[in-house]
């Protein structure tokens, strides 16, 4: 064998490694994006159907990883679980090694926030709410959760500006109308209140959970201002245990049993 076929067959040699190198690579990578993107869905399927232990196992699958991104759903996965459970302590140390990893990540902040709201620690809500905006996070919902914390702090005007700056960013949902309508009831303006619980309602499509909600709120109010004190109690103590707006819904029950006397 001359050297230049000796030449030629060691380059063919290499190439055909190289070649040999990249498939396995790629299917290596491709592996990886399947299973891991496998295990994320799963963990946000079982969250909704609240099959806690699956997520808590699915997370700290992702926790093995050394990938930021996996270790940060990981994280995610685990606070969004302890949310669920209103272990609200643990959550929070979990969301907070979240956005450790990940500042930019809106997903982190949701558990966060969420927490720190539903535990009223609510200065320490609205200091992560700004941090989140300092990081340019984008939630077209970010308005509403520092509206939810004001009117909880009783800022109801400060509240109200950031409402009316989320009815124009955020068109299509009802959640701005309906809190500047629970503000209204609040101030004992039950005029107003009304009007907005109106434009809240056209908003409403049914086929969106939260907008359900949205009517349950309003049946709620609807109820208390037209004379149906324990309808409308019955409606938000619901509330005030299963949503993440809970402390709006306990100053509602609060303003109840002051005005009415409901037993």
């Amino acid at each position: 064998m001359d050297l230049v076929t000796k030449i030629a067959f060691v380059t063919l040699a290499i190439n055909a490694i190289v070649i040999a190198g990249g498939i396995v690579f790629l299917l290596y990578f491709t592996y990886e994006c399947l299973v891991w993107s496998n295990i994320e869905t799963y963990i946000k399927h079982y969250l909704s159907t609240n099959e806690h232990n699956k997520v808590e196992e699915y997370s700290k699958k992702l926790l093995e990883s050394k990938q930021k991104y996996k270790q940060f759903w990981g994280y995610t996965g685990l606070a969004k679980k302890e949310l669920q459970c209103k272990n609200y302590d643990t959550a929070i140390e979990y969301a907070e090694k979240a956005i450790e990893i990940l500042p930019g990540e809106y997903e982190g902040y949701y558990p966060l926030l969420d927490s720190l709201f539903r535990s009223k620690q609510y200065y320490r809500a609205l200091y992560y709410c700004f941090v989140a905006r300092s990081k340019s996070v984008i939630d077209p919902l970010l308005n509403l959760k520092i509206a939810s914390i004001f009117i909880c702090l009783g800022c109801y005007d400060e509240a109200r500006k950031l409402l009316e700056t989320a009815t124009l960013d955020y068109r299509e949902s009802p959640l701005p109308d309906i809190f500047i309508a629970i503000i209204h009831y609040l101030e004992r303006n039950n005029k107003l209140a009304i009007d907005f619980i109106r434009k809240a309602r056209e908003k409403v499509k049914p086929s969106i959970s939260d907008h359900s909600e949205v009517n349950e709120w309003a049946k709620g109010l609807l109820a208390v201002m037209s004379g149906d004190f324990k309808e409308g109690k019955y409606i938000f103590e619901y509330y005030s245990e299963t949503s993440n707006f809970g402390p709006i819904f306990e100053l509602i029950l609060v303003r109840i049993n002051e005005i009415y006397k409901v037993d």
